[in-house]
């Protein structure tokens, strides 16, 4: 998954494209973090609940949903190394491969089920070392969520959080403009990579929208990465780098 982008749609910069003259936004985009630094922020050391717990209180308090979380259990067969054959047998008890793609290291995880999949991890992890030397390098968790964006003065989604309104462009590697995500990884390491394309309306500015993100994320947002995307009279994007907003 690719990492954050924070987008505002700056309805005073719009252009008027073809098709029928459908106006498209401007939008403010905020990476982080990129491949190049790392991927996705690290979370401070924790158990794996706490740190479910901490991104289910930023859901919570600042998205609407967009679908169920979706989790999985993968393994590090994905990069060639098999997990001792009695850890096996504890995760494939409770949650079996899916091999219908072809490969052997997924876990699906029911969102029903995902307390018994942290509980799973929170008891295989203690004392796991791969041969390098590596603590817990074996398995890993992903939860990930899709959601709109509130309001911090409404609590209501912001208008224009959608993939058309934007021509169907993207920020990121397969990440559309008005789309948002996040995907919590819990491992060796636990890390939060984030999607976020916030609509900029006369109710809501910007920066009291990233503000609100702050106060409820277990990260710290970086103060690089920024960018403004502002549409082409082509219909495509252009993009310059900006200070945070």
């Amino acid at each position: 998954m690719s990492v954050v982008q924070v987008s505002s749609v700056k309805q005073t910069r719009a252009v008027a494209l073809g098709n029928g003259g459908v106006t498209a936004p401007s939008a403010v985009t905020y990476v982080g973090l990129p491949i190049s630094s790392g991927g996705a922020h690290g979370m401070a050391a924790a158990a794996p609940r706490v740190a479910f717990d901490k991104v289910q209180q930023f859901l919570a308090a600042c998205t609407l949903m967009e679908g169920d979380l979706w989790c999985m259990i993968a393994s590090s067969k994905r990069s060639g190394t098999s997990p001792p054959l009695d850890l096996q047998r504890t995760v494939e008890q409770q949650f079996p491969l899916d091999t219908s793609n072809g490969e052997d290291w997924m876990h699906p995880v029911s969102p029903q089920r995902i307390a018994e999949a942290l509980d799973l991890l929170d008891h295989i992890r203690p004392g796991i070392v791969d041969p390098a030397g590596h603590k817990n390098s074996y398995y890993w968790l992903h939860l990930g969520a899709n959601f709109k964006i509130l309001s911090p003065s409404t609590g209501q989604p912001l208008p224009g959080q959608s993939r058309e309104s934007f021509r169907l462009c993207d920020y990121s590697y397969g990440v559309p403009l008005g789309t948002n995500s996040l995907l919590l990884s819990i491992f060796e390491k636990t890390t939060l990579a984030l999607n976020f394309c916030i609509p900029e309306v006369e109710s809501a500015n910007v920066s009291d929208v990233v503000t609100m993100l702050q106060q409820h994320l277990p990260i710290r947002l970086s103060t690089k990465h920024w960018k403004r995307w502002t549409p082409t009279k082509t219909g495509t994007y252009r993009s310059q780098r900006i200070p945070p907003p």
